[in-house]
């Protein structure tokens, strides 16, 4: 006998899949150090660049 709570539950699940967990779904498959690893590298850039933009702001100030 089919217990009609899983069925359900499945069903939602199924629905889920198709629908708005196509976009969430290859997330999973990744590994929390490649979230890491991936936000260490973004932060290096965005560092980078607010460290050069604060230089040529000091280097703006300074030449007038």
């Amino acid at each position: 006998m089919l217990n009609e709570e899983k069925v359900r539950v499945m069903t939602k699940l199924a629905i889920y899949e198709q629908g708005e967990g196509k976009k969430y779904l290859p997330v999973s498959k990744y590994y929390r150090s490649d979230y890491i690893g991936l936000a260490m590298i973004k932060n290096f850039f965005l560092v980078s660049i607010a460290y050069v933009v604060l230089i040529a702001l000091i280097a703006l100030y300074y030449l007038n």
